[in-house]
């Protein structure tokens, strides 16, 4: 993951997922909604990556410039006394 700390977004989830198993202990019905509504979620993120063709694919190089012409570079100074 670039610009991410891998270790970092992990604790994250496993923190939301032990809160929304605290709340759905405590109160069913409103952890099942917060349930179903993050994996919608995680679905439409997961789409929105697959659709835009993944994070690590890489664009194409562009045309290659072309180098200048080595005449005017090649020939010597002249310098007349």
């Amino acid at each position: 993951m670039y610009g991410h700390d891998p270790l970092l977004i992990i604790l994250l989830l496993v923190l939301a997922g032990l809160g929304i198993g605290c709340v759905q202990h405590r109160w069913p019905a409103i952890g099942e909604a917060i349930d179903v509504a993050a994996k919608v979620l995680i679905t439409l993120i997961g789409l929105l990556i697959f659709a835009s063709g993944g994070t690590t694919e890489q664009s194409a190089p562009p045309d290659p410039v072309p180098a200048p012409s080595m005449s005017a570079a090649s020939s010597p100074a002249r310098q007349d006394h």
